[in-house]
C-alpha cells in the first residue's frame, strides 16, 4: 500500500483517537475474554471513550442506556459486571456536578490481561501504567 498524505494524516488521527470520539477502542483481550458478555465488552468502549477527556465517564444511565439500546435495568446489570471483574470502579462524588462517575481500573486491566494480546512477551503493565498516570488528573 502506498502512504499517501491522505494516510499520513487517518494513521495520525487513528494514534490519536480522543479527537471527537470518532472512534471507540479497548484492548483486543477484553473483545475476545470468554467470560464477559458482549454487552459488557461494548459498555466499556463506550465507558472508555467518554472517559478520554476528563479521565472518567460522568454519562448518566440514561444517557448509557440509549446509546446501546438498552433498558436501565440491563445497563445496571453490565456495569456490575464490569465492576465485578474489576475493570471499572463506580463512585458516587460529594459533589453535586456529578451523581456518579465511572473510572477505568487499569490495575484491573493489569491484572486481567497482564500480556498484550499479540503474544509478545512485552507486559502491558508499562501500557496501563502510563495511562493511570494520564487520567489520574
Amino acid at each position: 500500500m502506498e502512504i499517501t498524505k491522505e494516510n499520513r494524516m487517518f494513521m495520525a488521527n487513528w494514534s490519536t483517537y480522543g479527537i471527537g470520539r470518532k472512534y471507540l477502542f479497548a484492548p483486543i483481550a477484553l473483545i475476545e475474554d470468554p467470560e464477559l458478555s458482549s454487552h459488557a465488552k461494548i459498555l466499556f468502549v463506550l465507558v472508555n471513550s467518554y472517559s478520554k477527556m476528563a479521565g472518567f465517564c460522568f454519562a448518566n444511565n440514561d444517557t448509557l442506556s440509549a446509546k446501546l439500546g438498552l433498558k436501565r435495568t440491563m445497563l445496571k446489570k453490565y456495569l456490575k459486571e464490569l465492576e465485578g471483574h474489576q475493570l471499572i470502579d463506580i463512585k458516587f462524588p460529594p459533589s453535586r456536578n456529578f451523581k456518579r462517575v465511572i473510572y477505568i481500573n487499569f490495575d484491573g486491566l493489569m491484572t486481567r490481561y497482564p500480556k498484550l494480546p499479540d503474544g509478545s512477551p512485552t507486559s502491558s503493565k508499562k501500557h496501563f501504567s502510563t495511562l493511570r498516570e494520564k487520567y489520574k488528573g
